[in-house]
């Protein structure tokens, strides 16, 4: 899914498999590099070893899941088993991935809150990353913004149930350049390489894109101007008109001001 930022494009990853089903891998292979492959080896063994001990799942799907790993682990890409293998042992974590591939994202985002309470630490912290990409998707920045800033107050927790943990931190990035948090926006971005050295080549150019646009933008420029008028429209369209919203778009209209004021000035000048 592709959305767009303040003229920059962001790549938001969509699971690989929202159908639910745990096949074969897919059929695109991305290079994966070595030190991130033992890792996600790693972390699906976990899970694996989760599955076999947990009583919360049926023992026919239980068995399906590992009989699936076992044919799915020599492969390049695993990531998204544990997301397919969460599909077949919860049937609504499937209707939920199912509603976001259909984009349905207000149905995907209510299961997957919904989930993010389960006992099941797997099932809880996946949902609740999904219930973020959701929030984004309906243009819910600042909802999706505190909901993201938590999960990453958990980070042990979600990089070690999940492979989230890069995305909700850009995530976190791209809702607070939404809602006009430029210094904490660039501080996110720049710490994720350090964080994460080995995430997806998609998404760490998304973040280098983002980066560029918050420093080379011009303070008191047009596209103030326009980030305060869609960070307005936003809230307007989500049912809030309270006072930030009324302050920003004063801002904006007293910024354009200045900014045709100084334009015809100019004019006058060079006549």
């Amino acid at each position: 899914m592709i959305k767009t930022v303040f003229g920059v494009v962001a790549v938001l990853v969509v699971p690989a498999a929202a159908a639910g089903t745990v096949a074969g891998p897919p059929a695109s292979q991305a290079h994966v590099h070595p030190s991130s492959k033992v890792a996600a080896t790693k972390l699906l063994e976990n899970f694996i070893g989760h599955v076999v001990a947990s009583n919360q799942f049926e023992q026919k799907a239980k068995e399906f899941v590992v009989s699936a790993w076992e044919k799915r682990r020599h492969t390049d890409e695993i990531e998204p088993f544990l997301q397919e293998a969460l599909a077949v042992l919860n049937p609504r974590f499937r209707q939920g991935l199912e509603a976001f591939k259909q984009e349905a994202y207000e149905r995907a985002e209510r299961i997957m809150q919904e989930l993010a309470g389960a006992e099941d630490p797997y099932l809880s912290v996946n949902a609740a990353a999904m219930a973020v990409k959701a929030l984004v998707e309906q243009n819910e920045l600042v909802a999706a913004e505190g909901k993201a800033e938590a999960l990453l107050n958990r980070i042990a927790e979600v990089a070690s149930h999940s492979f989230y943990a890069p995305e909700i931190q850009f995530l976190l990035a791209y809702c607070q350049l939404g809602n006009l948090k430029y210094a904490e926006a660039l501080e996110t971005l720049e710490s994720l390489a350090k964080r994460f050295p080995h995430i997806d080549a998609q998404l760490q150019t998304a973040a280098d894109r983002l980066a560029h646009a918050i420093r080379t933008r011009q303070e008191g420029g047009l596209r103030d101007v326009a980030d305060l008028m869609s960070y307005a429209g936003r809230r307007l369209d989500h049912g809030d008109p309270g006072k930030s919203v009324q302050d920003k778009q004063a801002r904006a209209v007293a910024l354009l001001d200045e900014l045709i004021k100084q334009a015809e000035e100019r004019e006058k000048k060079s006549a």
